[in-house]
């Protein structure tokens, strides 16, 4: 199964049909937090959500020095993630996550001898999930779900 990224003008190096030009990944992870406070006696305290930074991992290549540089520059993007599953004559993706309003906010590359593996991280302001939930014949029906950051 592949994942591959688009990060706003950005050319990558994938070659997957519809998905040709993106950035091939390893791996993404998002998240948030929300802290509850509770006092005996007391009714509950709820904080805002707080969305963590997506996190990719990314094998370097052509586009590297273009993410690099989107640190300094601190442009808005806008990301967008797929996971691809296999299809008789080309790959659907079946999870899309979308970034709304990101930024570069750090990058790092490691090399254990072959290619360096970079950790790029991702602020943002608002994240949108796809699921398509794909039958035996890859077909499928949408489920949205979407959080924009409060404003304020």
């Amino acid at each position: 199964m592949a994942v591959v990224m688009k990060v706003s003008g950005l050319t990558g190096e994938s070659k997957l049909g519809e998905q040709e030009g993106w950035l091939p990944i390893e791996g993404f992870e998002w998240g948030a937090t929300r802290n509850y406070t509770f006092t005996h006696g007391m009714a509950q305290v709820l904080s805002a959500a707080q969305l963590k930074e997506a996190v990719v991992r990314r094998q370097a290549d052509s586009t590297s020095a273009q993410l690099w540089m989107q640190v300094t520059k601190q442009e808005t993007l806008k990301v967008q993630v797929r996971w691809l599953r296999p299809k008789a004559t080309e790959a659907t993706h079946f999870l899309e996550v979308t970034l709304t309003n990101a930024r570069v906010s750090s990058i790092e590359d490691a090399s254990g001898g072959d290619r360096p593996i970079e950790t790029v991280k991702f602020s943002y302001e608002e994240i949108e999930f796809i699921y398509f939930a794909l039958d035996d014949s890859i077909n499928a029906a949408q489920q949205v779900v979407t959080y924009e950051l409060p404003k304020g």
